[in-house]
């Protein structure tokens, strides 16, 4: 009998079903594949940030206050965590290939329509329908991954993952900036809708289908019921928690920051889009140093690590403007070392939380997602309203708050952690 016809053991005496060992060693060595969960993964990331620079230019259009124009950002942050939930479920019960489709044909439809929007509220409104099609590439990227891989595996690949996901919305910024400044704000639209077709394609003829253990009926009921188990581990909401908390600083800086450095720094925007691609490299060396680590260094030390830099750089992040000292360069320089905590403990985090529920893989991520872009709505909701009452501290206060956050998450997943 061929070896991928073989009975499926672990399943016939009650153990979590595993994919077969040639579909763990294929994900490892494909670079190909990879590099297109991680793409799926990121285009939501690269949607919501490319066009970051042409905030105040949309503010200008549509004569809609600052605040209002954010909101574009947080209904799409709303939207991608609440989608997230259904995806899920869906996904295990009817595979990743017809999801990732409708995900991915949905974002593209969206985009379009926020290119021709001449409304703030229809913006608001194209934002959130682009976030649910979005989000359908994190929930089936980071479910693929969990289908063919774990352990060791599954960090180094997951760090991959993260790397995108929060090095996009830096190296996006600037090519938002300079379509800003030659075509105008319709063209970063444009832009994310061309992408979205291009990974379609891509993934159409490329990405396998990768669920072995579909659920036999899509029961709403039981799909609720699925997320209890998640929601009663005390070690996956630990670590899903703190990594949410941790991104949500990220996206305050993304809110506030246009704002800020063009507003009222006065900076252009193809310029200000060279800051957020600064604040990567931190990022993208801590995350290639967690890919090399993982099981070399225990999970809970490279949090714990990552979390000392978060709130070193969240203490320098806010009290460089308070005591005058507020430039772009200096106020990008702090961001940095917060990219590189973030980069610490993201991948590490987000692997240790899934890495207990390899059956309902779909299901976990779903749930890593929520929180991570819920708190990324509730980060970029705390920016607009200390917007008006505390000026250029809004984004630096945000964050502060949400490493502390992060703290208090870490440590309540403490007890869980260091059981046998």
């Amino acid at each position: 009998m061929p070896r991928d016809q073989a009975p499926n053991r672990a399943a016939q005496s009650g153990e979590p079903a595993q994919p077969p060992e040639p579909a763990k060693r294929a994900m490892r060595i494909t670079f190909g594949f990879i590099a297109l969960v991680t793409a799926l993964s990121a285009v939501g990331q690269f949607g919501t940030s490319v066009y970051l620079p042409s905030l105040p230019a949309i503010a200008e259009a549509m004569a809609a206050p600052t605040a209002t124009v954010q909101l574009t950002m947080t209904s799409y942050f709303i939207a991608f965590a609440v989608a997230q939930l259904v995806y899920g479920p869906v996904t295990d019960r009817f595979g990743r290939r017809p999801i990732m489709k409708f995900g991915l044909i949905l974002f593209i439809a969206a985009s379009l329509l926020s290119a021709a929007t001449t409304s703030i509220g229809m913006l608001i409104f194209g934002r959130a329908v682009q976030a649910v099609g979005a989000c359908a590439g994190i929930v089936v990227g980071r479910a693929v991954v969990r289908d063919l891989v774990d352990g060791a595996d599954l960090a180094r690949v997951m760090a991959y993952i993260a790397l995108a996901f929060a090095a996009v919305p830096g190296l996006a910024p600037y090519l938002g900036g300079v379509l800003q400044e030659q075509f105008g704000w319709q063209a970063t639209f444009l832009v994310t809708a061309l992408l979205g077709f291009a990974i379609l394609v891509i993934a159409w003829f490329r990405l396998p289908e990768t669920n072995r253990f579909p659920l036999p009926r899509l029961d709403p009921i039981a799909a609720g019921r699925a997320y209890g188990p998640l929601l009663q581990s005390r070690l996956f909401m630990g670590y899903a928690t703190t990594t949410a908390f941790a991104l949500g600083g990220v996206f305050a800086f993304h809110t506030g920051s246009p704002a800020l450095y063009i507003g009222e720094l006065g900076v252009s925007p193809s310029e200000y889009g060279l800051y957020p691609l600064i604040t990567v490299f931190g990022f993208v060396a801590a995350t290639l140093v967690t890919a090399r680590l993982a099981g070399r260094v225990s999970t809970a030390g490279l949090v714990r690590l990552g979390l000392t830099l978060l709130v070193l750089s969240t203490v320098f992040v806010v009290g460089l403007p308070s005591v005058g000292i507020m430039t772009p360069l200096s106020i990008t320089l702090t961001i940095v070392f917060y990219g590189v905590g973030l980069g610490l403990l993201l991948p590490s985090g987000a692997a240790a939380a899934m890495q207990g529920f390899p059956e309902r893989a779909g299901t976990a991520a779903a749930l890593l997602g929520f929180l991570h872009m819920a708190a990324a709505a509730i980060a970029s909701a705390t920016v607009s309203l200390l917007q008006a009452p505390v000026g250029p501290l809004a984004f630096p206060l945000t964050m502060a708050i949400f490493a502390l956050l992060a703290v208090l998450s870490f440590l309540l997943a403490l007890p869980a952690r260091r059981r046998p």
